[in-house]
């Protein structure tokens, strides 16, 4: 299945890829063994479609042809233009003034940027008990970890040749960036530093 129509733009279909971050927990019990891996099978071409569409939405040669599909009605439906300028990281700040290249403005490949992270989960998670979405437990803390899947993730990319992280989890904002803390906020009770079952 290739991810460029003629001229290297992302073939529409590929946007409705974006489906495919939604991971499916083969570890539901929902008809036995042989359900949960044909969950896996099912997610596994949509990881792999969504990985190249991702490295080619970097493609500066394809910048001009993917603004053209997302400004369409049907997906985004805005003028071609701001998106190019999106894409292409260069963004206009103020009205008549020439545009701002900001360098991972779009951050959609490499360094991890889909890599499912468990840790996600369970930041998320947090977030939601935090606002009063939801009253924080422990076993659904490991829940909402288990969603995000980094095993049949590399698993699907395998033969990639790309370089996935060994871990499972990560401090957010902790990669190859040095940070300041702000000022710390209250967890909710309970919550750990990472998920318990990676």
């Amino acid at each position: 299945m290739s991810v460029r129509q003629p001229g290297g733009a992302l073939d529409p279909a590929i946007i409705g890829a974006r489906n495919a971050r939604h991971r499916v927990d083969p570890r539901l019990d929902i008809g036995g063994d042989k359900v949960a891996q044909t969950a896996v099978d099912r997610v596994q071409p949509a990881h792999r479609v969504e990985h190249r569409a991702a490295a080619q939405s970097v493609d500066p040669e394809a910048f001009r042809e993917n603004a053209a599909i997302l400004a369409r009605d049907e997906y985004i439906g805005v003028d071609k233009a701001i998106l190019l300028r999106s894409i292409s990281e260069n963004l206009v700040l103020s009205n008549g003034k020439p545009p701002v290249h900001f360098p991972d403005f779009m951050f959609q490949y490499g360094e991890a940027a889909n890599f499912p992270w468990m840790s996600h989960g369970g930041w998320l998670y947090t977030q939601m008990a935090r606002w009063g979405q939801t009253q924080f437990s422990d076993a659904n803390y490991e829940a909402a970890c288990g969603v995000f899947r980094p095993d049949v993730y590399r698993s699907a990319l395998r033969e990639t040749g790309d370089v996935l992280p060994g871990a499972n989890s990560k401090v957010e904002g902790s990669l190859d960036r040095e940070v300041t803390p702000a000022p710390a906020e209250p967890a909710p009770a309970g919550a750990a530093n990472h998920c318990s079952h990676e």
